[in-house]
């Protein structure tokens, strides 16, 4: 179940080789939608606006380029978004673990946020030093 959307594609080509990486082998096991990637300064605060991010510019990893998040969606078997399917996504964000897991890339899932749930956002956990500067 390869990346179709083309949109879907250039978001994720926003995103860290880490990300892209995983979130490809995770495709091959779920069809998805790549809601998000990077974020500029006005997407990132219009997001903190509506209570969408709890972060605003330039503190999320959305923000970084290339992204250090991801926000994906995962499809139904007929190819339709459900945001009210909430198993599917705690499937995802099953999947999306358990992958990076295999390959050795840390992430945190939105979905295990404490006062946040946020079950479409992944972000890399490394130390900062590691990562690009924000754009």
């Amino acid at each position: 179940m390869p990346i179709h959307s083309a949109s879907s594609r250039k978001k994720l080509l926003e995103c860290h080789d880490d990300i892209q990486r995983l979130v490809q082998v995770v495709s091959d096991r779920m069809s998805l939608l790549v809601i998000c990637g990077f974020r500029g300064k006005t997407e990132q605060n219009e997001a903190f606006l509506a209570g969408k991010s709890k972060l605003p510019w330039p503190h999320s990893k959305h923000n970084c380029a290339p992204s250090l998040a991801v926000d994906i969606a995962p499809l139904q078997p007929d190819g339709k978004l459900s945001w009210n399917d909430i198993p599917l996504f705690k499937e995802l964000g099953r999947v999306m673990l358990e992958e990076a897991d295999k390959m050795s890339i840390k992430i945190r899932w939105g979905g295990n946020f404490v006062s946040f749930k946020d079950f479409v956002h992944f972000e890399l956990v490394k130390p900062a030093q590691e990562f690009d500067s924000v754009a």
